[in-house]
């Protein structure tokens, strides 16, 4: 059996594999090649959760990681498998694969920010009542650096270009036009992640959360920024 489900970042599927080992002095109709349990993986948010069905239960159920038992909490894409075993010794197994990021830890610096304005370059904002009068140019740097523990740390840099333009706002002509002001500002802090089943999650130590999204080929976003692996 083959079975896809869809979600915003990442793609799941099941795989399912039966294997018998028939014992001969066992009654034929409890054979593991006429009676052979079976079992399917439902995930829910990063709860798989392993059920078996047919053979001879009790069950025994252990996962490809040692994990014994019907539940794994799934910490990030990858491959999972699951083995049960019915009374008689026969088995089946299944594979759960959850596409995505595989491992977020490393350094991920800044390639874009502002919904794709390249890392070196501006963004452009205007006065909201006269388009013609620029009175800021705003470019962003930084990077996230992700810790095995599920920790991480983040440094952005904020350069501001104030035009000093001086304007009449109600015929949005220049008066004049005064030196450009520069401006630095840094932001550092830390906080940790988890996989939820669909994505990574990230809590900052001042409580605001934000959603790691797979951008594909190296790259990752989060809020408006892409980032690429380092």
């Amino acid at each position: 059996m083959l079975y896809f489900k869809f979600s915003l970042a990442f793609l799941w599927a099941v795989f399912s594999l039966s294997t018998c080992s028939k014992d001969d002095g066992m009654d034929p109709e409890d054979s593991c090649e006429f009676n052979s349990p079976e079992v399917d993986i439902e995930l829910d948010g990063a709860t798989a959760t392993a059920t078996a069905s047919d053979g001879n239960p009790p069950y025994e159920y252990v996962w490809n990681d040692d994990t014994e038992g019907p539940t794994l909490i799934i910490e990030g894409p990858g491959n999972y498998s699951v083995t049960v075993t019915d009374s008689n010794g026969c088995t089946a197994s299944k594979e759960l694969v959850v596409q995505g990021i595989s491992n977020l830890v490393g350094v991920w610096e800044m390639t874009a920010f502002a919904g794709g304005i390249p890392v070196g370059s501006y963004q452009n904002i205007y006065d909201e009542n006269c388009s013609n009068i620029l009175e800021q140019k705003v470019s962003s740097s930084g990077y996230f650096e992700f810790a095995p523990g599920n920790t991480f740390f983040y440094s952005w840099t904020e350069h501001t270009i104030l035009t000093n333009i001086a304007f009449d706002s109600e015929t949005c002509v220049i008066n004049e036009d005064f030196p450009d002001t520069d401006y630095y500002s840094t932001e550092e802090g830390n906080g940790t992640y988890y996989f939820n089943g669909t994505n990574y999650i990230l809590t900052y130590d001042g409580g605001n959360t934000e959603t790691v999204i797979d951008a594909g080929q190296g790259y990752i976003q989060i809020y408006e920024e892409l980032y690429q692996r380092q």
